[in-house]
């Protein structure tokens, strides 16, 4: 027949679920891993790359000394410019104490900053959490990071930017809110009825 849609029964039972909100770590899980890092410059430079820049673990592997070293200056922050997934260009921002640590390694002749390929990272990753106790992998440290952008207020377009999300529905995924805050702004429909009495 012609001009009736015929859907796949598959699509109808089964549905995909929906996304999840991205996991991200709490303050104190933060300091744990952040305590536990002290000990070694190249642990500490990897963990606070992937905490406070958003990088993914393909694009951490790609960065090299030369871009921290020759990071442009924007206000209080560095600038650096990396390729992300789909091979896109994208920008990262370094606060001035990672970028400080990262300047701090000595690594010969390596191609990349840490020395470290991807399974390696992992690796050593995993030895954190199992020091630590802490439940994360390095894309639950980017998830942490730009929750915390958004937890702080920041522009959902700004934030799908600095992630390098094609769309705003991978963004979406770090609007955490809590009952409190919730209630807070659907506490601003009041307004509406207050003003009427004044007028």
């Amino acid at each position: 027949m012609q001009g009736i849609i015929v859907e796949n029964p598959k699509k109808l039972l089964y549905q995909r679920p929906t996304r999840k909100e991205a996991r991200f770590l709490q303050a104190m899980e933060i300091a744990k891993i952040l305590r536990y890092v002290e000990k070694s410059l190249k642990y500490k430079a990897l963990i606070l790359l992937l905490l406070t820049t958003g990088l993914r673990l393909s694009e951490l592997c790609s960065l090299t000394k030369k871009q921290i070293q020759n990071a442009v200056v924007v206000g209080n922050i560095y600038q650096i410019n990396v390729v992300g997934k789909g091979r896109k260009l994208r920008s990262i921002f370094l606060p001035r104490k990672t970028r400080e640590t990262c300047i701090r390694l000595k690594i010969a002749n390596t191609p990349n900053l840490l020395g470290f390929k991807k399974q390696k990272i992992q690796y050593i990753i995993k030895t954190i959490r199992k020091a630590t106790k802490v439940k994360f992998t390095a894309h639950t440290l980017r998830h942490t990071y730009l929750s915390h952008l958004a937890k702080n207020g920041a522009d959902l377009r700004k934030i799908q930017k600095i992630a390098g999300h094609a769309s705003i529905q991978s963004t979406s995924l770090y609007l955490h809110c809590s009952n409190k805050e919730l209630a807070n702004t659907a506490d601003l429909a009041t307004s509406l009825i207050e003003n009427e009495k004044n007028l």
